[in-house]
């Protein structure tokens, strides 16, 4: 068991394992990037915020995404999410909508190399959201988190087209199956930034709190 993943949370972890044979654990995000249509080339990896806007010039397609990957693969199988927190960085409170992104080469890219031009489902949008699936892919609408300045916030699952549980499950199912990694991306529909820190920032990263297997 790999304890740098395995973060366990104190007493009531214990307590959980003992009644239900469940862990609660932290799973802190193992890469993370910005990526930018007028930098279509350029990687953002190492930047200290993983950033979100949508055209400065009136436009309707985001100019900029996030892009964040979790790596269950050193825990036992995941059985439901407790919490999924952000720490927000921008100075004005803003929101954004959260995509889980699965199938052919949704987690291939690494932090180091992903781009505009290479982000997975970053093909020319049908909505708003920004994202939409490539060959052989799905994008699922997880949920959205409204940011307050300097505070660690959650994303609230569920939307219009998916309800909490089923969005929930849908994560669940990308961090139990095949390389158990999960791709999930943000955009931001207004001209401002929608900030979150990024793991190279020394500010809390996106972490999914999660219960498993024991």
């Amino acid at each position: 068991m790999n304890m740098k993943v395995y973060l366990a949370v104190a007493a009531s972890c214990v307590l959980i394992a003992n009644i239900t044979g469940a862990a609660t654990v932290k799973l802190s995000v193992a890469a993370d990037a910005t990526v930018d249509q007028v930098l279509p080339g350029t990687n953002l990896g190492s930047d200290t915020n993983v950033k979100a806007q949508d055209s400065t010039d009136g436009g309707e397609r985001p100019v900029s995404k996030g892009y964040l990957m979790f790596d269950a693969s050193g825990l036992p199988p995941v059985k439901d999410i407790e919490s999924f927190t952000v720490f927000y960085s921008t100075k004005r409170g803003r929101s954004a909508s959260y995509f889980l992104i699965t199938g052919k080469g949704a987690n291939d890219w690494t932090e180091e190399a992903i781009t505009w031009n290479n982000a997975p489902a970053n093909v020319p949008a049908t909505d708003l959201d920004g994202f939409t699936a490539g060959e052989g892919q799905n994008v699922i609408h997880l949920g959205s988190n409204t940011g307050n300045p300097g505070e660690l916030g959650e994303i609230v699952f569920g939307s219009e087209k998916s309800s909490a549980q089923d969005a929930k499950q849908a994560l669940i199912k990308a961090l139990n199956s095949g390389d158990r990694k999960a791709t999930v991306a943000f955009s931001h529909n207004g001209t401002r930034f929608y900030n979150i820190a990024a793991r190279e920032s020394g500010k809390p990263p996106a972490t999914l709190t999660l219960v498993v297997a024991d």
